[in-house]
């Protein structure tokens, strides 16, 4: 099957922002993934919000992180992928996951967070400097923080969940993420499908699903190989879901890109759905291979079908504005393709 260019993941494309860089393009990054939790909430997608909590939490928490400057900070500096991403690396997911590991011991040996806010306030009545003070406080709301949530992780599988029966069969649905090797980007997979009872496919079908770690554009030929490689199962829907590319002043945009941004802190984020559907099973085999339990049914597949949405800054959203042969207006992306285009107003309302 056809797979996305891996090349981007070079060196080249790491981008280590500075330590002014690095707050506002957190920040900026976060408010685009909220204004899209917004939307999905809006239009009733209760599947991909829980995994966009999980980015939502890891990015804020990153933030906390990097409050603590200089000398006093935890890990490297914040690096990102700046062509075709603009999300944080793997590593520095890797990295938060491995301070949630030690937050426990960290808020242990710090004050609790009263006896903090108490040390600044009396160094400030007795003309004393705060810094040792805030630099606690900082970290205790780091780790405070980070021990509440899940952190993103580049590849999490999820339970396989029991829909009822349907004859001989059972329904399932199966969903797991990563953040994609070959993009950057995090992405999350449904999988909807029919099994023969009282088979155990649990260990092949995470094997065979831990090559989407490496992206793949063609879906139907994932669903079908799935087909004819599990006999057991019988793939019914099965769908991507793709949180990015993000694009603002620190990433390497296109011209196309460059023309609609219009300041350094300007953020547009893309969120694609990618689909296919079985249309009908077509038979095969003969009474031999139903007698020996072989499969005899080939499940047909619709071609991908995808939609994107971006949201934008509500002057940005006019722009992606053209007009078709009836002079009707449409959104589009920024290349002219339809697209469903999202204005957010200065004041946070979302239209579109």
């Amino acid at each position: 099957m056809e797979q996305r260019d891996i090349s981007t993941l070079s060196e080249n494309n790491i981008k280590v922002l500075n330590p002014l860089e690095i707050s506002p393009y957190l920040t900026n990054l976060n408010t685009r993934l909220t204004n899209l939790s917004a939307i999905l909430t809006r239009e009733g997608d209760k599947f991909v919000e829980p995994y966009l909590r999980i980015v939502r939490d890891s990015i804020e928490t990153l933030i906390l992180k990097y409050q603590i400057e200089e000398r006093d900070r935890i890990d490297f500096s914040l690096t990102m992928t700046p062509k075709e991403s603009g999300f944080p690396t793997i590593k520095d997911f890797y990295l938060l996951l491995k301070n949630k590991g030690d937050a426990e011991q960290a808020l242990a040996a710090l004050p609790k967070r009263d006896e903090i806010v108490d040390v600044i306030r009396r160094a400030i009545l007795w003309g004393e400097s705060p810094i040792n003070g805030q630099i606690m406080l900082k970290r205790h709301n780091f780790y405070s923080g980070l021990s509440t949530i899940k952190v993103l992780e580049d590849f999490h599988i999820n339970e396989i969940k029991d829909l009822g029966e349907e004859g001989t069969r059972k329904w399932h649905t199966l969903a797991w993420s990563c953040i994609e090797k070959g993009s950057n980007l995090p992405v999350l997979y449904r999988l909807s499908f029919t099994q023969d009872k009282n088979s155990n496919i649990k260990d092949r079908l995470d094997t065979a699903i831990c090559q989407s770690k490496y992206g793949f554009e063609d879906l139907r030929a994932f669903a079908s190989l799935l087909d004819r490689e599990i006999a057991e199962i019988h793939p019914k829907l099965f769908e991507r879901c793709t949180i990015g590319p993000y694009y603002n002043g620190l990433t390497v945009n296109s011209d196309e890109i460059n023309t609609l941004l219009d300041s350094e802190n300007t953020g547009i984020l893309k969120f694609t759905v990618d689909k296919v559907v079985s249309s009908k099973v077509q038979l095969y085999g003969n009474w031999v291979d139903r007698l020996m339990g072989n499969k005899t049914e080939r499940e047909i597949f619709t071609p991908n079908d995808s939609e994107m949405k971006m949201v934008v800054p509500f002057r940005i959203k006019q722009k992606l504005v053209r007009y078709d042969k009836f002079n009707r207006p449409f959104s589009c992306d920024e290349f002219g393709k339809p697209c469903r285009v999202y204005g957010v107003t200065n004041g946070g309302e979302i239209i579109g």
